[in-house]
């Protein structure tokens, strides 16, 4: 009868309403477990992201510190080689100015002025004797900053035993002042006095000069028999 289908028919739209709230109800849960999925990816990739930054920090990090090992160890290189050949040019000084005169006088050698003397450029000590320099070296004199054609003056009376560049401490003059002592001034950007040649206490004999790895200043020494002495011994500051 019509009655009958009706009945039946409106079951079917019943149960097909049934269907479809438990479909939208099925589709809210998988809504949901698709944004926590989100979530989750998105958690995932922000660590992945910050762990390849880390990665990627860690091997530049790890780059740089082997290029720089290798530019120590290069420069080790270096300074050992500059060091040798300042020590073979002092031996060869040493053999050569043996038969100095004697007519210093009362001005021989350095002992009576030790605490006396002046710096040899006005500036502030960079780095001092004795103080680290690289892998295991260090400073055998001092480096005083100084601007660039600053006058340098002779710490002692005394002559010339060297003028010249010397690989490493650029143009470099040194002074002899009897007994084995010698005050060395590297670094400079002009020398004033030649090989044979009697300076004052006090006498122009240099200016300064620049290097790109020491910058603007003096490099000086002082030396007894060949050996590096604390300057600040010496001078009087």
């Amino acid at each position: 009868s019509v009655f009958n289908c009706l009945s039946r028919d409106s079951a079917q739209i019943n149960e097909l309403r049934q269907v479809l709230k438990t479909l939208d109800q099925m589709q809210e849960k998988i809504n949901v477990e698709l944004s926590a999925i989100d979530v989750v990816q998105k958690d995932q990739q922000a660590v992945l992201d910050e762990m390849t930054d880390q990665r990627n920090q860690r091997k530049a990090v790890i780059e740089s510190l082997s290029g720089q090992i290798d530019t120590e160890e290069t420069r080790l290189m270096e300074l050992q080689r500059d060091r040798h050949d300042l020590e073979a040019l002092l031996e060869n000084l040493s053999n050569v100015l043996a038969d100095i005169p004697a007519d210093l006088g009362q001005r021989h050698g350095l002992d009576k002025l030790k605490g006396k003397m002046l710096i040899p450029v006005k500036g502030r000590v960079k780095h001092a004797y004795g103080q680290p320099r690289t892998a295991g070296l260090h400073w055998q004199g001092w480096l005083i900053s100084a601007s660039i054609g600053s006058e340098v003056r002779s710490i002692a009376h005394g002559r010339v035993a060297y003028s010249d560049w010397l690989r490493g401490y650029g143009l470099l003059m040194i002074i002899d002042h009897g007994d084995g002592f010698m005050s060395l001034y590297a670094n400079n950007e002009s020398l004033l006095r030649e090989v044979g040649d009697w300076v004052e206490t006090g006498s122009d004999i240099s200016t300064v000069g620049t290097s790109p790895l020491n910058g603007n200043g003096l490099y000086f020494e002082i030396r007894k028999d060949g050996k590096a002495m604390d300057p600040v011994v010496w001078l009087k500051r």
